[in-house]
């Protein structure tokens, strides 16, 4: 009974090993013993770091690391770090997020490759998991890249609450597509949260009373920020462009680079 109970083990931790090694069980027919195969995945020996380019509109960055020993991947991880050098996701806040990602590495540690999403409630977390995991997979591939950067698509926004005198707030919202201004909106919205439009009286009188075509300046100020790394800035003294000037002040300080060196968590990264 116990030298039973031994074999049984002996073939359940066998095919437990083969399943997370990225192998397939094949027996050969005539012997009944599995078969000689090569490893499915065969990745090149080292620790691996994806980061993103820059912070996203919440001053946070995604991060990805990849350790590979004996040719497959041993250990991931993923996490997000705030400006102030702190992890976004940690085992005091987040819970449900930080299960759903603890899901997607073991998903990576048994199938050794792209993952699926189990949780649509999670798509915008998997889009940036799976990007991070994408490029890093190049990377162990060839063995390379210990350290490689994904440009993500991310949209900042920066709005001025404090109504003006004539009762409108303003929001600016500007788009970075490969470390560059993609696109601009810039809006005015009354208290009940309707657009201010230039056919509106308040803009026709300031047109009128300054002599300005309010809509087509700030326009102008837009069109040359487009494929800049920064929003350019009215050099119009007008109290609507000081308005303007404020909030493209708020997106510079915010759409800035990602550097890992500032922060001590990535003191072990020897490259």
């Amino acid at each position: 009974m116990k030298k039973l109970i031994s074999i049984i083990l002996v073939l359940i931790l066998t095919i437990g090993m083969f399943t997370a090694c990225g192998k397939d069980n094949v027996k050969d027919s005539d012997s009944g013993k599995i078969k000689d195969f090569k490893i499915k995945h065969e990745y090149v020996d080292g620790n691996y770091y994806i980061f993103a380019k820059k912070f996203d509109n919440d001053s946070k960055a995604p991060y990805m690391k990849l350790i590979v020993k004996n040719k497959i991947i041993t250990g991931i991880y993923f996490n997000y770090i705030s400006s102030n050098g702190k992890l976004y996701l940690s085992d005091n806040n987040n819970n449900e997020t930080l299960f759903y990602i603890k899901t997607l590495n073991t998903a990576v540690l048994q199938n050794q490759d792209k993952i699926k999403n189990t949780n649509q409630n999670y798509e915008d977390v998997y889009k940036i998991y799976n990007e991070l995991l994408t490029e890093g997979l190049k990377s162990i591939k060839n063995g390379k890249n210990n350290i490689s950067y994904v440009d993500f698509a991310t949209t900042h926004t920066a709005q001025n609450y404090k109504y003006d005198k004539n009762g409108y707030d303003a929001t600016l919202k500007v788009t970075y597509e490969n470390n560059v201004i993609s696109k601009i909106s810039y809006t005015k919205k009354d208290s009940s949260g309707n657009i201010i439009t230039s056919n509106n009286s308040y803009l026709k009188k300031f047109k009128d009373s300054n002599n300005i075509n309010y809509q087509k300046y700030i326009q102008n100020v837009i069109d040359l920020s487009i494929g800049e790394d920064k929003v350019r800035q009215s050099l119009n003294d007008l109290d609507i462009d000081k308005e303007y000037n404020i909030l493209a002040k708020r997106i510079n300080a915010k759409a800035i680079d990602f550097d890992y060196t500032k922060y001590e968590i990535f003191n072990d990264i020897n490259i």
